[in-house]
This record gives structure tokens, sequence and C-alpha cells, in this order.
């Protein structure tokens, strides 16, 4: 489906010199897989994305799509290649003075269909992103979420065989950033179309692609199955992704207790807690808050069952409860 041979991509600059921007990119990416590219910024995963549809042309080497050589391609050729490929951005470029209708609309005009083929397909289009009761509202009107079910509808307007995704889902919260990747499961799963997830979020790569190309430097610096790096791996920036990964994933588990405790029983409650050390769990006694009848408030943390482990464990010394968060 997508084939990078060799591709190098120089910006020249007399007065400031050559910047390589990719150097030596080889990479292929199957038909009907959702593949990832993961890099800090700067490492040439824009740059990578604009060779694919065809809006920079490499210094050197060669960019394939769908059996095309759009690196050679005359603009009237890339035209039309573009009309297959359909982009998702991440700050979803949306036109404000349209409806969520006429956004999604917008490309099948362009694209000259009927007023009966676009009243169709735009109909339905919404009604799989989950917007037809939003069809005449603005973006303006609209939550980060919501925008970017338009982005996608409007990106599948011309039944692209390749979606490309940049950074779709880096604006959304944790929540709305889930049921974006739901979304994208979906429509790959009832269309198999070609996906190229280009991200940051190593979360994104693991929850969604299959494969996976790690960029630093304008260099691909390891490849392979999404599991096999997690699992496995090799270049420090792989284990810094995955690192970071396992880091977000622990904290989103933790939980905290907030008890109070009398003072005479601390003595007894600490051998409780220190078996659970291991765990990780933690036991902080707060500094701010005022004793009470001889009552100290303790803040316990750490996963969520290691924690209520511990709760249960002193639940047999006279202690009330504040709150659980």
């Amino acid at each position: 489906m997508i084939v990078l041979d060799h591709v190098e991509k120089i910006y020249r600059s007399p007065k400031h010199g050559d910047v390589v921007a990719l150097e030596d990119i080889r990479l292929e990416i199957r038909r009907g897989e959702i593949f990832g590219i993961v890099g800090h910024s700067g490492a040439g995963k824009s740059t990578l994305l604009r060779l694919l549809n065809g809006l920079e042309k490499p210094t050197s080497g060669r960019v394939t799509v769908n059996g095309i050589t759009i690196s050679e391609s005359s603009e009237r050729e890339l035209r039309e290649v573009r009309k297959k490929i359909g982009m998702i951005f991440q700050h979803f470029h949306l036109l404000w003075s349209r409806t969520v209708w006429e956004n999604v609309a917008f490309p099948l005009e362009l694209a000259g269909k009927s007023k009966k083929e676009i009243r169709e397909k735009v109909d339905t289009l919404l009604e799989r992103v989950g917007l037809a009761h939003r069809a005449n509202a603005y973006p303006s009107q609209l939550s980060g979420g919501q925008k970017q079910r338009v982005g996608i509808a409007r990106a599948l307007a011309n039944d692209p065989v390749l979606l490309l995704c940049d950074e779709a889902t880096s604006a959304l919260d944790p929540e709305t950033t889930a049921s974006i990747l739901e979304l994208l499961k979906e429509i790959h799963r009832d269309t198999g179309i070609t996906m190229v997830i280009i991200t940051h979020e190593m979360s994104v790569v693991k929850r969604l692609c299959q494969r996976m190309a790690v960029m630093e430097d304008g260099k691909i610096v390891e490849q392979g199955n999404v599991e096999t790096l997690f699992n496995n791996p090799r270049h420090p920036v792989t284990r810094q992704f995955v690192e970071s990964l396992i880091t977000e994933k622990a904290e989103s588990e933790q939980h905290t207790a907030l008890l109070r405790i009398h003072a005479d029983k601390l003595d007894r409650l600490w051998s409780h807690l220190a078996a659970r050390v291991k765990q990780g769990v933690t036991a902080t006694i707060l500094p701010d808050a005022a004793e009470q009848d001889d009552r100290v408030a303790l803040k316990i943390s750490g996963p969520k069952e290691a924690v209520q482990d511990a709760v249960e464990a002193i639940s047999e010394e006279n202690r009330e409860v504040i709150s659980h968060v």
C-alpha cells in the first residue's frame, strides 16, 4: 500500500545551511493495517506525512502510495491521488462559517457530486460518527470531540483508501480520546481502510495500531509489531516511550483513601501498612489537618486494590472515613 524507499528530505537554505528533515527512510505499510508513527516534536513525523499526501517531494528516494509513485507525479496526477487520501488534523481545520452538515459536504462539492449523492453520503456519515442530531450546528457550538468527529466524517466523504491521522487526539481529554480511538477502530473494522497514525502518544499506538515505527532526528530508529516493541524495546527512544506509558498507566490507577485515626492507634497502624509498602502503598499524616479529639488525618495512596486491602486491614481500629477518592 505504502512504500518509502531510501527517502531523504533536505530543506535548502543559503542563509542557514541545509536542514536534513528525513534521512534514509525505508518503510512499508501494508494494505488494510493501522500503522503508527511515533516520535517527539521535531523527529520528522510531519515531514513524512507531507510526503505521503504529496504536499512535499523527497530530495531523493521514492514514495509510492496505492501503486502510484507520487514522488514523481505531476500536480494534476497528485490532485487525483489526494481524492483517495483522507486527512484528520489535530486542530480539526473545520470551516467555521459552515454547519456540521456543510463541512462534511464540502469535499463532495469539490469532487462534483450531485446534490442527491451529497445528501445521502453526508447523512450516512453523520450517522456513523454519531452527529446526525448536530447536523445544523456550527463548529463553535461543538465540543472538541464533536469537532474531531466532524473531521473524521469529512475525511471519509470521498471513500478514501488511506486515512492519515496527524496527532488526531492530542487536543482532546483522555475520555474523549478513548471514544475517538474506538470510533476509528469501528471504521477500520467496517471498511478495512489503511490508517497511518502520526502521534507522540504511545498510549494511542498501543490502543489502536498493529505495527509501528519510532522516529528520532529524521530517522526511523525502530519498527515492528506494537506488542513486540512494547515488550522488548531496543532503542533508547522506544524505551522512553514505553516507560512513559507505564508511568501514565500507573498514575491513572492510583487510588487514595482519607481517614481520621486516633493518635494512639498510629503505632499499630504502621505495622499494618509496612507489609504493603512493596505493593506501592504509602501513608502520609496530613500536616495541615488540625487534630480533633486526639485524632489525626491520614492519607493512604497507591494502586486501588492495595489501598482497599490496607483500609480493610485496619478496619478493626477506631477510625472514621472522611472520604475515598
